[in-house]
């Protein structure tokens, strides 16, 4: 089994030479990291209605934590999948007039910060550059596969107190985490450095845009406010994200 996969792994890689292969097959060329990473997502795309409330965004955050296993086709040519744990939280929030919710005091009463989680296989190429000004650089390109189905969709509503002590709903959202059960794909490029240190230890930090096209968290929204018009819209994230991480490898060969 293991040189079936690795004579795949080699077509795959169809531009290596076939002595390269005949190396990787004979020497079991390989490592394992332990990586850490946090992220930025962009804001929540928001579709507001032409009214007074309106729901707003700041810049997300996302955490990431997974081993990867490197497969070094030459020396400094590898290509690198894993098993990855992603986690971050909607972000999303509406100021709304102290006047209209019984006056308040400006408090914001209506603010969303669920988590949500996902799984990531990634499956990319990483070259490193040998010269003496980018020695220890490396350049990388590929795809992470996302599921976030283990997530539950959540509905959100929001209640206050009217002047009598009566609940009152003021705020209604229903968010889709799952994507539907479906996995996604997105394209990752970056770039990092090796820092080598005592005894073989090796960390190396990255820098990469994961880029997506799937809105893999979606909802709608709604506004209910006493004697005000009723307000809906929709919201939606993206998988993009700027991410900065961290490696570790183990059981280093010399390469």
């Amino acid at each position: 089994m293991y040189l079936q996969k690795n004579l795949l792994l080699c077509i795959f890689a169809g531009f290596i030479q076939n002595g390269a292969c005949q190396n990787l097959i004979k020497n079991k060329q390989k490592h394992i990291s332990f990586e850490i990473a946090a992220g930025m997502l962009p804001q929540v795309s928001i579709d507001n209605s032409v009214s007074k409330y309106k729901l707003r965004s700041y810049i997300q955050s996302c955490y990431d934590i997974g081993f990867n296993y490197h497969y070094y086709i030459k020396r400094n040519f590898a290509i690198i999948t894993g098993l990855h744990f992603m986690a971050g939280k909607t972000n999303y929030f509406a100021n709304l007039s102290p006047a209209d919710v019984f006056d308040y005091n400006g408090q914001r009463i209506v603010e969303e910060k669920d988590l949500w989680e996902e799984l990531r296989i990634p499956l990319f190429f990483e070259k490193k550059i040998y010269s003496q000004k980018w020695n220890g650089w490396l350049i990388n390109a590929g795809f992470n596969l996302h599921y976030s189905g283990i997530n539950q969709d959540l509905e959100t509503v929001t209640y206050i107190l009217d002047p009598n002590n009566r609940l009152r709903q003021i705020f209604n959202s229903y968010t889709i985490f799952s994507n539907n059960k479906n996995i996604w794909v997105t394209c990752i490029a970056g770039a990092g450095k090796n820092f080598i240190f005592r005894k073989r230890h090796m960390l190396s930090v990255h820098v990469k845009a994961d880029i997506s096209n799937t809105n893999f968290l979606k909802g709608t929204w709604s506004f209910t406010v006493p004697n005000q018009p009723k307000t809906t819209g929709t919201y939606k994230v993206t998988g993009s994200a700027a991410i900065l991480s961290i490696q570790y490898f183990f059981n280093r060969n010399s390469k």
